[in-house]
């Protein structure tokens, strides 16, 4: 049985909605179990995506990569990361595309990044817009936490300085996403709490991408 998604739809200071109740329950609960087992195979991100700079507080799983599910079939967790696949593949749809006021041709020009993350206390990372690469990213919380580990909406203001708009609350189920521009700063304070989420990036395929 699907949830009633719940959605807020915002378009100050940028195009950016959150979402409750994203997956269904299955779903949600399949991953939760899963959660320290997952962890063990998990990598940090800085190995992961060959970049010294990313935060060390952080390790990943790409499970899904340019539309594609990475994990192996003889992998015992191989059917539930390709059914939470599937289910997300689903809900990136013509609606989501509208709700972030994103032309829905661009569906398909872009491809789908899923990856299960782990930050453990200490994580933080500056303000920053993402790259111009992407055309919309999102961030599937899988904990309840306080707004001190949340993600916050910032605001440039005339005179250049950033101010804080609104902080995204952690909670299971609730999806953050938000149409990639010049001025969709966001960020996150140094946490007190370990975070699991699943970040979703939907990035242009390299033909229709223009430095």
């Amino acid at each position: 049985m699907l949830n009633k998604t719940k959605t807020k739809i915002y378009k100050l200071p940028y195009n950016f909605l959150i979402k409750d109740d994203f997956f269904t329950e299955k779903n949600l609960s399949n991953l939760l179990i899963l959660r320290n087992e997952l962890y063990s195979s998990s990598e940090d991100v800085r190995k992961s995506l060959k970049n010294k700079a990313l935060s060390k507080k952080r390790k990943v799983i790409r499970f899904v990569n340019h539309n594609k599910l990475t994990v192996n079939k003889r992998n015992k967790n191989y059917i539930i990361l390709k059914n939470i696949h599937n289910s997300i593949k689903k809900k990136i749809n013509k609606k989501l595309f509208s709700e972030l006021q994103i032309n829905t041709d661009l569906m398909n020009k872009g491809f789908l990044n899923l990856t299960l993350t782990w930050d453990n206390k200490g994580y933080e990372i500056k303000a920053h817009t993402d790259t111009d690469r992407k055309i919309w990213s999102g961030i599937l919380y899988l904990y309840d936490g306080t707004k001190k580990s949340g993600t916050k909406i910032l605001k440039l203001k005339k005179n250049n300085k950033l101010s804080t708009f609104k902080i995204v609350k952690p909670k299971k189920n609730r999806l953050f996403a938000f149409k990639r521009s010049e001025n969709s700063y966001h960020s996150v304070a140094k946490s007190r709490e370990r975070r699991f989420i699943i970040l979703l990036n939907f990035n242009y395929k390299n033909k229709y991408y223009e430095k």
